[in-house]
């Protein structure tokens, strides 16, 4: 398939969370731009505990999971590295203020890898 390099950049937006994957060419360009996106799974609770000052920093997170009667909590323990994204209140932000025990978090990760961290020190109102 040809594609511009918006459309391209479109799809890959468009596929990243769905887990996308293929080969786009460029009208443009004889090159061809591979577009490989691996399947993401974002979650939502409390930070539970954080340890920063290791060598394989990394945060646990208490989720609210869906049984077939009720929700259960469930802990995921995600690791970090230097290429993690942070916002606290919706403002860009580092790893040590936005992962800090208690704070509501939106966390997108690959495998339990956080590529993105959304923390709130209240939680939404919905």
């Amino acid at each position: 398939m040809n594609a511009s390099p918006l459309i391209a950049a479109s799809l890959l937006a468009a596929g990243a969370g769905a887990g996308f994957a293929g080969v786009i060419t460029s009208a443009r360009s004889p090159e061809t731009v591979r577009v490989v996106a691996v399947a993401t799974e974002t979650i939502e609770g409390v930070i539970e505990s954080v340890k920063l000052d290791q060598r394989k920093p990394e945060f646990t997170l208490l989720v609210e999971e869906e049984d077939s009667t009720a929700m259960k909590p469930k802990k995921v323990t995600c690791n970090i590295s230097e290429t993690t994204v942070y916002t606290l209140d919706g403002k860009p932000s580092d790893m040590r203020s936005a992962l800090r025990v208690g704070y509501w978090s939106t966390v997108t990760h690959d495998e339990g890898l956080a590529l993105k961290v959304e923390s709130r020190t209240e939680p939404t109102s919905e």
